[in-house]
């Protein structure tokens, strides 16, 4: 199937308001240098045509230097492979990421029309879904027959699934390897990951925000549409088990990893968390308020990510550029992470396996590195101290997430076999309109 040629997408406004005038708002002529750094650095323009600091030709002789917001620089010891160019402010403890390099590149299905991008692993890690703003999902292989330590991810995917008709805002797993997806066509569709046809459609009203399945019933789904209402369904029957009324939009979802809770986030900086008992009903349990008490920001921005670390604390993205991590029993918020830009576009953080660190994309080209739980005895639990690195040199929307442990263990086991040097993490990284890149941190 020729899905270039036939599958044109339209792009709707509402949920995704920043890619109408995203040109506007971020300059792609402008592009950084790979220099020596100074106070300040002069801007180059180049046409996006010529330039590429990634380009492999280069890969020998780019020489990769390192600055803070003071103007200071340091060389790098650099692995045999195509390092990042790294930024970080507020230099007030040590660097973790010293070290990314540039394992593989991808050229995804339809990048010019895809604006945002969403990645989600299998459970068992064999596989991985790509969906985004073009209504395409495509799943790919991991570690494909023949492949290398460098070659995470197949080439070129195994299933494209082509049938929704405009962008997809969540796709999520099952235990049993089925994956689900809405779209704001109005409709949400589970897939089987090895056929291009999908098994059933729900049809919802307008639009639809969000859908994820149960972790520990497969049979089970949450739906959240443009009517205010959130559903818990059961397929194949696509019987509701229970609807419930909600204030506002449900902009996203996510079930905690046992299941005993649900998350909703909100349009307007909320965040509801409901206890889902055994036969899956839901009863609102918690109420967070992810906004500021003070300034343009008091009335909320929409929370467009939202991740459990475990039954005590969650994780929420929102639309101000903050990333809030809270002891939800209690309401308390226990950290707020800044640094990235995130105003209209539904970039998401993203935790790495062992909860040290999380990550983000940003509206700048950026992707921003945090300490997850780093003690400020003077901050109230801000948090903007970070670790930032340029993907690609453009100034469009960056998305980025973690790899999940089985991942890392597999690549640290090839990677020190072939090269003798060690993986700590595996970033995953795609901009607006472009390709995925994927980077190794070494030690």
């Amino acid at each position: 199937m020729n899905v270039e040629s036939s599958h044109k997408i339209t792009q709707n406004s509402e949920f995704f308001d920043a890619f109408e005038n995203i040109d506007d708002l971020l300059d792609p002529s402008e592009s950084a240098s790979v220099c020596m750094v100074s106070k300040k650095p002069p801007k180059e323009k180049s046409s996006s045509n010529s330039f590429d600091i990634y380009t492999r030709q280069e890969t020998q002789s780019t020489y990769y230097t390192s600055h803070r917001s003071s103007g200071r620089a340091a060389d790098l010891k650099l692995p045999p492979s195509l390092p990042l160019y790294k930024k970080s402010t507020k230099p007030l403890y040590a660097r973790n990421f010293t070290n990314i390099c540039l394992a593989q590149e991808i050229d995804l299905i339809q990048t010019a029309e895809s604006k945002h991008w969403i990645f989600k692993f299998s459970p068992d890690c064999k596989a991985l879904a790509v969906a985004g703003g073009s209504g395409v999902i495509c799943v790919y292989e991991i570690f494909p027959c023949g492949s290398n330590a460098s070659q995470l991810i197949a080439s070129v995917p195994s299933v494209i699934m082509a049938e929704h008709v405009e962008a997809i805002t969540e796709i999520n797993w099952n235990s049993n390897g089925l994956l689900i997806s809405s779209s704001l066509d109005g409709t949400v569709k589970i897939w089987n990951k090895y056929t291009e046809h999908s098994l059933c459609t729900l049809e919802c009203s307008k639009r639809a925000y969000s859908a994820c399945f149960h972790p520990i019933y497969p049979d089970y789904f949450a739906v959240a549409s443009h009517d205010n209402l959130l559903r818990v369904m059961k397929y194949p029957e696509l019987t509701s088990e229970g609807f419930y009324h909600v204030s506002q939009k449900v902009m996203s979802l996510c079930y905690s990893k046992n299941g005993n809770f649900l998350a909703a986030g909100l349009e307007r900086g909320e965040v509801l968390i409901y206890e889902s008992k055994i036969d899956c009903k839901l009863r609102l349990k918690y109420k967070l308020k992810c906004k500021n008490r003070f300034g343009l920001k008091v009335l909320g921005r929409k929370v467009v990510g939202l991740q459990f670390m475990d039954d005590d604390y969650i994780l929420a993205t929102t639309n101000d550029s903050r990333i809030r991590l809270f002891r939800f029993k209690e309401s308390l918020m226990v950290q707020k992470y800044k640094g990235n830009l995130n105003s209209k576009c539904p970039i998401r953080a993203d935790l790495s396996y062992d909860k040290k660190f999380l990550i983000s994309g940003s509206e700048n080209g950026l992707f921003y590195i945090w300490n997850s739980l780093r003690a400020f005895e003077k901050s109230l639990g801000k948090n903007g101290e970070f670790e930032s690195y340029d993907a690609r040199g453009v100034k469009k929307p960056e998305f980025s997430c973690f790899a999940p442990e089985k991942i890392v263990k597999a690549v640290k086991s090839k990677y020190k076999a072939e090269t003798g040097q060690k993986v700590k993490y595996v970033i995953l990284s795609a901009g607006s309109q472009s390709n995925l890149r994927v980077f190794y941190s070494l030690e």
